[in-house]
């Protein structure tokens, strides 16, 4: 992706990345440098690809000046999100607008939990197809691809690594090329709860927010940390991974057994509707199929309902507090499949506050596509620092740090 730009482009480059055009006057202004500076940095820019004219505007005086903005054949990138129960793509301008976003589901969360099923692995390859023969043709390369796994990913890893997916060895490479990712494109492989997070710091509920948590709340429980306007980690890439804290916290409530790493097989929402089903059988009417059927029993009044959703509230809230007393947040947003429901969201914000009350909790503001549209920002703020350079393009989330694999 390396461009051989001067530096005097580069720093035009740096004031039209975002999609605003501007003026040549106001670009000299900006950049304090001469008229004739610009002009030759612009014609660099364009030669490249990387720059158009879009228009022009009149001046106070009555003059016209030129303006000039990104290209849009300047480049593209891809956000996957390999989940658990679906695989969803986002693609975006590199000037961050976003281009298009497509989906597809398996029937039931049980059905990918042992790896990705060949259903899955072939809608990814087809979705992640059909964009790139959308979107390359009007929009030039392809400059970067993230990716959103189900897993702990490694802070350290390449192209021959494998990873873990329920505790299945999955080679990297295998992955990638499986779903068609082009030859030299860079790709970004990040957890899906931390690109639902980047995505909130982006465009949703943590815009400006420089201390925050993501709680996902679903099949699978986990936390995305930003600190300081940073993405955490960890040492080990395994940061906010909720699922390796034991459960239960205190022998006295384990009925005599093992204190384990079982806080996600508790509070995750199959186990959940495991529990329901067992104590179902003398209801008159049939079991909720899912959480969101059981909490609109609850809140028809259903008794077995409502004291599975109390007790489910009750746990989620617990997790929140938990982490809150480690992390000191401004706010919890709240994701997944169970955690935005209408009907969590309010009676966990009330436990919580009940005990800490400088905690502002919200629902997620994008639902079902913030982890591709995550995954979709990750990979653009790596294309920009790429372009720009660190020193002149600070990404918000230290871009650097991701793990970065040529398929």
């Amino acid at each position: 992706m390396s461009m051989e730009l001067s530096e005097s482009s580069l720093e035009l480059l740096n004031e039209l990345i975002t999609g605003e055009s501007v003026a040549r006057p106001e670009l000299s202004r900006r950049l304090s440098v001469t008229a004739p500076t610009v002009g030759s940095g612009l014609r660099e820019l364009q030669a490249a690809g990387l720059v158009v004219q879009t228009g022009a505007q009149k001046g106070p005086m009555g003059r016209t000046a030129a303006l000039f903005g990104l290209s849009q054949r300047a480049g593209w990138v891809l956000g996957v999100d390999f989940g658990s129960t679906q695989v969803a793509v986002a693609a975006r301008a590199l000037n961050g607008a976003s281009l298009g976003t497509e989906q597809y589901s398996v029937g039931l969360a049980s059905e990918a939990l042992d790896g990705p099923t060949n259903d899955l692995i072939d809608a990814a390859k087809e979705l992640v197809t059909r964009l790139i023969e959308k979107f390359s043709p009007t929009h030039g390369n392809l400059l970067s691809v993230g990716i959103a796994l189900p897993h702990v990913v490694p802070n350290d890893m390449d192209y021959d690594t494998f990873i873990s997916w329920d505790g299945n060895p999955i080679r990297v490479s295998s992955l990638l090329e499986t779903i068609g990712i082009p030859s030299g494109v860079p790709v970004l492989l990040e957890n899906n709860t931390n690109c639902a997070a980047l995505a909130e710091l982006a465009e949703g509920r943590a815009v400006n927010v420089k201390n925050f948590l993501y709680l996902q709340i679903g099949v699978r429980i986990g936390a995305g940390i930003v600190s300081d306007g940073r993405l955490h980690r960890g040492a080990r890439g395994a940061g906010g991974e909720l699922a390796l804290l034991p459960f239960p916290f205190a022998p006295a409530e384990s009925n005599g057994e093992s204190i384990t790493f079982g806080l996600e097989q508790h509070v995750g929402s199959e186990s959940l509707m495991r529990r329901v089903r067992g104590a179902w059988s003398l209801e008159a009417i049939d079991a909720p199929r899912d959480v969101k059927e059981l909490f609109a029993l609850s809140d028809g009044g259903h008794r077995l309902s409502r004291e599975f959703t109390e007790r489910h509230v009750q746990d989620v809230a617990r997790v929140a507090l938990t982490v809150v007393a480690i992390l000191d947040p401004e706010l919890v947003v709240l994701g997944g499949g169970v955690g935005q429901s209408p009907v969590l969201v309010p009676q966990v914000r009330a436990l919580v506050n009940a005990l800490n009350r400088d905690i502002e909790v919200v629902p997620s503001l994008l639902g079902d596509r913030g982890t591709a549209e995550g995954a979709a920002f990750l990979a653009g703020e790596f294309a920009r620092v790429e372009i720009l350079g660190e020193r002149r393009y600070v990404s918000t989330i230290a871009a650097k740090r991701s793990t970065i694999v040529m398929a």
